[in-house]
């Protein structure tokens, strides 16, 4: 596996070794934080064909943008085959770091970068392609993912003039640069536009519904906040009884010694009105004030571990991370048998396609000081009034078509049958984010199989995500189902 896992990139000019395992794509930040880190390490001489790195640009300048657009499109430009033989065909711009410097640069807004380097890519018609700041060593970097060729896929051309370059050039990427397309390049990118055979490409457009933006929590907080909060329920139970015997003792104090306003009466005859008065009135308090503060002590033990182990049900059942995939035909074809398969960055936590388990919280100890009835009338299906669940028949239950790769970021979804314009929505999945993305995004890629169409169709998404995390004292106080 050590020896699997470096990168060794056959190249005309020799072999290429960047010290970063790419035998699978680099997607998520920890993949692309090590990617920085590797080609601080690395040698100058080492820029190979799939990645290019450039110092501090000045992204808030149409010249520092333009350095990203062309780079984009020389490694949208490269050979399938060839481009497949490292990080399954992706490619890689690298800006702020270079061979033994880390300069960072100064970050600008996502959506003002992404309006700027659409300009010379072309948008939608353009190649696909997504930008992650990454915070190295205190200071930040940007790293571009362009997804990989496909064959088929147009010559990708530059759509707007900068300086010398008229719109219409095009680039492509080779060993340790980026340059104007030749003869021979441009013979390669016909053949690779025409390597469909006349099949077509299906064209679909993916996107995430749902909680958006998304929820997210912090995992290191949680039990305290949990804690915090139980400790808050039992505080709230013990103040309320020391209450109720503060004002007990009040009154016992100021009891008068006479009873029926004052009127005496025989030792018998008030035994006796005490005998018939007690058959039918609630049982007083046992329980003294320390007896019901254990009594609360122990409940508290029981909610905390209650909810601990139901927490991410709950938080699921409020909506939070509750997600679906979208697809829509743009095309005038009947696409049949759409499967879909999306993965998401390395910020998620957890995700399932199976809601996370419910726990009920313990019941409350009888108030203190609060009667007990002696007699209830019962319900004619006894006390608890439980209906058993309604269980459907077996030829009655509906197939899944969505699933998760078990707790992975792959979310696998059957689309089946898509008629021209149409649109279809999955089935819910759960995406839990442990923490906030540094962009305040969650970024993913998708690729969808048709058959009877030309290769695989690929795009990237991106997700919004919540500026502040879920209140979890508020989530759990708002659903307290067995008090």
């Amino acid at each position: 596996m050590a020896v699997a896992a470096c990168v060794t990139a056959a190249v005309q000019n020799g072999a290429v070794t960047i010290e970063i395992p790419t035998d699978r794509a680099l997607r998520g930040a920890a993949a692309l934080r090590s990617l920085v880190e590797a080609v601080v390490r690395a040698d100058a001489h080492d820029e190979a064909d799939w990645i290019e790195w450039k110092g501090p640009l000045d992204l808030a300048t149409k010249e520092g943008c333009f350095h990203v657009a062309r780079a984009v499109l020389g490694l949208a430009n490269r050979e399938p085959e060839r481009a497949q033989l490292v990080a399954e065909g992706l490619g890689f711009v690298v800006v702020g770091a270079e061979p033994n410097s880390l300069q960072g640069l100064r970050t600008v807004d996502p959506a003002q970068l992404g309006q700027v380097i659409e300009q010379y890519l072309g948008g939608a018609d353009g190649p696909a392609w997504t930008p992650t700041y990454i915070p190295v060593d205190e200071t930040t970097v940007l790293v571009v993912t362009v997804e990989a060729p496909e064959q088929g896929d147009p010559i990708r051309i530059l759509r707007r003039q900068l300086d010398k370059y008229r719109e219409g050039a095009v680039f492509v990427r080779k060993h340790g640069r980026t340059e104007l397309a030749g003869a021979a390049d441009m013979d390669a990118l016909q053949r690779r536009l025409l390597a469909s055979g006349g099949r077509q490409q299906a064209t679909l457009a993916v996107s995430v519904g749902g909680d958006v933006p998304l929820s997210w929590f912090d995992p290191s907080t949680v039990q305290k906040e949990i804690e915090a909060w139980a400790d808050a329920e039992r505080d709230q139970l013990v103040e309320a009884a020391r209450e109720v015997e503060k004002a007990r003792r009040q009154r016992e104090a100021a009891a008068s010694a006479s009873i029926l306003g004052g009127a005496a009466l025989s030792p018998a005859l008030f035994e006796q009105i005490s005998r018939a008065a007690a058959a039918f009135s609630p049982i007083p308090e046992q329980r003294t004030l320390d007896e019901y503060e254990k009594q609360v002590a122990e409940w508290r033990k029981e909610l905390l571990e209650a909810a601990l182990k139901g927490f991410l049900g709950r938080y699921a059942r409020a909506g939070h991370g509750l997600i679906r995939l979208q697809a829509e035909n743009l095309g005038s074809r009947f696409l049949p048998d759409v499967e879909i398969v999306a993965t998401f960055g390395d910020e998620v936590a957890q995700s399932t396609d199976e809601e996370p388990e419910w726990m009920d919280y313990p019941a409350r100890p009888h108030p203190f000081g609060e009667p007990r009835q002696r007699y209830a009338f019962a319900s004619p299906l006894g006390a608890a009034s439980y209906v058993p669940p309604v269980v459907p028949a077996l030829s009655s239950v509906r197939r899944r078509t969505t699933r998760v790769d078990n707790g992975s970021g792959k979310v696998r979804w059957h689309v089946g049958d898509l008629r021209q314009q149409g649109r279809d929505e999955s089935e819910e999945v759960y995406v839990f984010l442990g923490g906030r993305p540094t962009e305040q995004t969650l970024h993913g890629t998708w690729r969808a199989t048709v058959p009877d169409m030309e290769g695989v169709v690929t795009g990237a998404f991106a997700i919004p995500v919540a500026e502040a995390p879920v209140n979890i004292g508020a989530l759990l106080g708002a659903q307290k189902r067995s008090w």
